[in-house]
């Protein structure tokens, strides 16, 4: 089963948001139609979605399979996938963008 969580996020002039995500995730995005996407070599793949009214906002979701066959070995290793909204919300603070996470896009977005 295909868990998701998104986020809305903020981020200030001057950062680049798929830099940040790079250098914390290790996870390399590429474009795809306006929308970047990536993933984790255990089956959460990650999308960003730019809002095209307002620069600097976007939409991250997260999507993880747990029935994936390196899932187990993705959890050792990396973040464990219930902990990373609260992580990952951190370490971008650290660098001045906010987050706000929620289960749906409503939540998220608002």
């Amino acid at each position: 089963m295909i868990e998701e969580v998104r986020a809305r996020l903020v981020v200030p002039n001057g950062q680049d948001l798929l830099v940040l995500l790079f250098e914390i995730l290790s996870v390399e995005l590429t474009e795809c139609g306006g929308t970047w996407t990536g993933a984790a070599f255990g089956g959460t793949s990650f999308t960003v979605i730019p809002d095209p009214k307002t620069d600097g906002h976007y939409e991250l979701i997260v999507s993880t399979d747990r029935s994936h066959p390196k899932f187990g070995e993705q959890q050792k290793i990396f973040v464990r996938i219930e902990r990373l909204p609260d992580w990952l919300s951190r370490m971008l603070a650290r660098e001045g963008v906010d987050c706000k996470w929620g289960s749906s896009k409503e939540e998220a977005i608002g």
